[in-house]
């Protein structure tokens, strides 16, 4: 005669304690590896020769930059900043949460306060702008690209 015994016995498959340690870890480090890929970007303008006027900054990505219809328009950039300004001063500016890349950086001071940036009948600038390097012509991407890829980055533009 068989005897049956009304609980039953189900076993569950044992995962080792390890496996479950080393899922939570990989699971942390990835959240914190990719959660902070965004940086804090110090950008500082030196020895602006302008009496006064608005300085307009911006950060720029590729995209944005290439595209003809946004070229001299700083409105459309990702990433912009103003600040009143007088002759002789430095000025700084933050840019926070900034998602690592390549980003044009660029900028100008309008003295007449009129919103934009004048022009000549060249196309020359006729009020100062602001660039990572001196150029002496319109710049290309290339030319004032910076490329974050830091937590904390400080910049120095030049007003030209």
């Amino acid at each position: 005669m068989k005897v049956f015994n009304n609980k039953s016995r189900h076993t569950r498959p044992q995962v080792p304690l390890v496996s479950i340690f080393i899922y939570i870890f990989f699971t942390i480090f990835s959240v914190a590896l990719y959660a902070n890929n965004t940086a804090t970007l110090n950008i500082s303008v030196k020895d602006v020769d302008s009496k006064t006027g608005i300085m307009y900054l911006a950060l720029c990505d590729r995209d944005v930059f290439l595209q003809e219809e946004n070229k001299r328009d700083y409105t459309k950039c990702p990433a912009t900043a103003t600040k009143q300004i007088s002759a002789g001063e430095s000025y700084n500016f933050v840019f926070k949460n900034i998602p690592f890349g390549d980003y044009a950086i660029f900028g100008y001071i309008d003295e007449n306060l009129n919103g934009k940036i004048d022009y000549n009948d060249m196309g020359i600038p006729k009020e100062p702008v602001i660039f990572i390097a001196r150029l002496k012509r319109e710049p290309t991407f290339e030319d004032i690209k910076l490329i974050v890829q830091q937590e904390t980055q400080s910049v120095v533009l030049i007003a030209q």
